[in-house]
């Protein structure tokens, strides 16, 4: 047993000194081949002398740059600022003799008046442009008929062959209704008989100039600054904005658990990051304050209608405006007509009567198409339109078709239709007054 254990201990010792030499063998040769790596003696000297690099400075954050994403439209929207009145009048004056040498965004003359705004017992006056007068009112009309001759209806070539000259009397007013007498009676010109797409546009031009005129005297460049259009353009503001790519965030006055929306204020307004496109406008608020344009159209609620991508004074531009109209009342006869579901029962509901002239103004001006929950506020609106409709020979109660309402712009080439349109109206009607 003793010697056992002598045996093992040595066949040990053994063995570990076998394995340590083998190491050192191991050992050896690596590092043999380590020193034997042949090495330029030019090419290290070189990489002696050269200065020792410096250690690489920290990488800094790349600044993410917001740009301002413009659509490929924008370059027609750049007259934009010579469409509206100014958002600010700031020449003061005390005669209209001041404001002749002032040039007005819309080229129109200035006259020296008291703002509505101005406290009782101030005097402060500023150069801005008046009411129209008769002869701009005959001149804005007949670019209104010219426009919807031109658009939407193929009238024949014997109604339309005649020119607004014809409407000069022998005084030399412009834009005068000159009138023919038979047995003392006072007859219209021959071409006022013409019947057809004829009588459908003298139609339509009665009825847009009824609200162009009763809206705003026929001013198609007005901005509406009242307080409750400017909270109405606030509202929607709000609303619309996803339409326009942008969010704007809202923050509730007090503490209220019901906070309905004209009890909010803007707090901070930024593109949509998930929007393809963004209005490169619809930053500048204040430019949306306002309802624009002759008809009183709620600026960011009628604006998209064009072009979501279009600035705010878009609505100041004549064509603009009437289109934009049209269009809203045009879905309004199709959804009268096809029925719809205002009780939320799931089944269609139909108008009590056909969509007349009166009905149609009152879904594309306010939107609602059912039955009013308020008949008697209704009915008070309802019989002073009927008044003016009638004192310009409409008829309020006739039944109103697709065909009635003309061809529509089509979306695509609107902008070029739109130059096109303004330059015809421009050379045919010039304004009467200088510019």
């Amino acid at each position: 047993m003793r010697f056992f254990n002598k045996t093992m201990l040595w066949l040990i010792i053994v063995s570990v000194a076998v394995l340590m030499t083998v190491l050192g063998a191991v050992g050896e040769e690596v590092e043999a081949e380590v020193v034997q790596t042949p090495v330029d003696a030019v090419a290290h000297q070189a990489m002696m002398a050269a200065p020792t690099p410096a250690p690489p400075s920290p990488v800094e954050p790349t600044k993410v740059v917001e740009e301002e994403v413009i659509s490929s439209q924008d370059e027609i929207y750049e007259e934009w600022n010579n469409w509206c009145e100014p958002l600010e009048y700031e020449n003061q004056c005390k005669t209209d003799d001041d404001c002749k040498e002032i040039v007005h965004a819309v080229q129109r003359p200035l006259r020296c008046v008291a703002p509505w705004w101005r406290e009782k017992g101030s005097d402060l006056k500023l150069c801005a442009p008046g009411f129209s007068g008769k002869v701009e009112r005959r001149w804005r009309r007949a670019r209104l008929r010219e426009l919807i001759g031109q658009q939407y209806f193929d009238e024949p070539q014997r109604c339309s062959d005649w020119s607004w000259e014809v409407l000069l009397s022998k005084k030399g007013n412009p834009y005068k209704f000159e009138r023919q007498w038979e047995n003392g009676k006072p007859v219209h010109k021959q071409h006022w008989r013409c019947g057809g797409q004829w009588r459908q546009a003298e139609e339509l031009t009665k009825f847009l100039w009824l609200i162009y005129k009763r809206e705003t005297s026929a001013r198609p460049w007005k901005r509406h600054r009242l307080n409750p259009d400017k909270a109405a353009n606030e509202r929607a503001y709000v609303k619309q904005a996803k339409r326009y790519g942008w969010i704007v965030e809202t923050k509730c006055v007090g503490k209220k658990k019901r906070c309905r929306s004209h009890d909010r204020y803007i707090t901070d307004t930024y593109p949509d990051p998930e929007a393809k496109e963004q209005n490169p406008h619809y930053g500048n608020r204040y430019r949306w304050a306002f309802g624009n344009g002759g008809l009183g159209q709620n600026t960011a609620l009628w604006a998209a209608s064009w072009d979501t991508m279009a600035p705010p004074e878009i609505l100041c531009l004549e064509p603009v405006q009437f289109e934009t109209y049209l269009r809203n009342a045009r879905s309004i006869v199709k959804k009268l007509n096809g029925g719809i579901d205002c009780d939320g029962d799931l089944k269609k509901d139909y108008w009590d009567k056909a969509p007349t002239w009166a009905v149609v103004h009152r879904g594309a001006s306010g939107g609602k198409v059912c039955p009013p929950k308020n008949r008697a506020s209704t009915e008070r609106y309802r019989k002073l339109f009927n008044g003016r409709a009638k004192s310009l020979g409409l008829n309020p109660e006739k039944v109103v078709t697709l065909e009635m309402l003309g061809k529509p712009i089509p979306k695509e080439g609107q902008n070029a239709r739109l130059q096109e349109l303004l330059t015809i109206l421009d050379e045919k009607l010039p304004a009467p007054f200088e510019q």
